[in-house]
């Protein structure tokens, strides 16, 4: 037999791989001695053990208790084993990454803190994420800009927008296209700094030149507004054209509705994209135009497709619009299937009624 330690250890893998509703069952296929390690090792700490399981289970598995854990494992949920590998494998990542982050490398030490932020291979440690991000933000875009965000957002204590802001701007300074684009808002919104227009629209078209598809947006809505500018539709029509292309849904709405005056076909084009995105101030917008034949057909059944769509989604004006819609389509439909019906009877009078052979 083996020693209570090795048993403790089994009886805890089985614990902590299967379902809670199903340990009495489990239990009745175990002997007396082991139910007696079932019961006191119910509450044990499962991250204390989960990086030792899948070995325990590699020594056991060819011993004595083989022929149980196999019965054990018909009641073992194929999710919490998956998740427990996972657990397993974060853990060897984690102590990988260490060693090096230990050493000074930069790449590791960005790896180290990123797994403390989201709590894989380690328990969730905002502090010991911040200590790692802190090494690595000078010489690691995405270090500076994740340690940034945590003060932006305030996950430690209250959001300190001056030292997001230091980070932020780092992180721009190694061109990563996010840390711009915050820097963009926090002059645009006055956060942790004076309020400058010129200096926002100067760190967004930073990061639009890189990419950023909220940037371009962002710009978009400067132009179309006039924020800290005069309003200039087709420099706005040019951001939104640019993002919408990218695929965002956002952007695709709003180049809609500056094109519909002019271009209502494209306007319907590009609301029609978005909708199908799942965008639901596009769905609602798509389903105004169906409803108004703007840009295509009138269709109210459309229409009442799509603000169902919208409705789903929150909007408050859909739900209102299904609520007027609703029966008028449902009129229209019947009338369509009555002159359905009469235009079939009349066809098949012209071919002689009933269609039977007249001799």
């Amino acid at each position: 037999m083996f020693g209570n330690q090795i048993i403790e250890f089994l009886i805890v893998m089985i614990i902590n791989m299967t379902e809670n509703f199903r340990i009495y069952k489990l239990i009745d296929i175990l002997n007396v001695r082991e139910q007696k390690y079932v019961i006191l090792f119910l509450k044990i700490n499962q991250n204390q053990i989960n990086c030792l399981i899948l070995r325990v289970l590699s020594v056991f598995s060819e011993q004595l208790f083989e022929q149980k854990i196999k019965l054990l494992f018909q009641y073992i949920s194929y999710c919490n084993f998956y998740n427990l590998m996972q657990q397993t494998t974060d853990y060897d990542e984690m102590q990988h990454y260490l060693k090096l982050a230990q050493d000074g490398d930069t790449d590791a030490q960005f790896k180290v803190g990123l797994m403390y932020e989201d709590g894989k291979g380690a328990q969730q440690n905002i502090q010991e994420c911040i200590q790692w991000y802190q090494l690595a933000a000078n010489k690691h875009a995405q270090a500076a800009y994740n340690l940034a965000s945590i003060y932006y957002l305030g996950r430690v204590v209250a959001p300190d927008y001056k030292i997001a802001y230091k980070y932020f701007s780092k992180a721009a300074e190694l061109q990563n296209e996010q840390g711009m684009f915050q820097l963009g808002l926090m002059h645009l919104f006055g956060q942790g700094v004076e309020q400058d227009f010129e200096k926002s629209r100067s760190w967004f078209e930073r990061a639009a030149k890189l990419g950023s598809v909220s940037a371009m947006n962002n710009l978009g809505n400067i132009y179309r507004s006039g924020i800290g500018t005069h309003i200039q539709i087709e420099e706005a029509k040019k951001y939104y054209r640019m993002a919408a292309d990218k695929g965002d849904l956002c952007a695709m709405t709003n180049l809609a509705t500056v094109l519909l005056q002019c271009n209502p076909t494209e306007a319907f084009d590009w609301y029609l994209q978005a909708a199908k995105g799942g965008f639901e101030n596009a769905q609602y917008n798509l389903a105004v135009l169906y409803e108004e034949g703007t840009g295509t057909k009138l269709n109210l059944q459309q229409a009442l497709y799509w603000y169902k769509q919208a409705a789903q989604a929150g909007n408050i004006e859909a739900k209102e619009a299904v609520t007027r819609l609703s029966p008028i389509v449902q009129n229209q439909q019947q009338n369509d299937k009555q002159q359905q019906g009469q235009n079939t009877q009349q066809s098949s009078a012209k071919k002689g009624g009933c269609g039977c052979i007249v001799f």
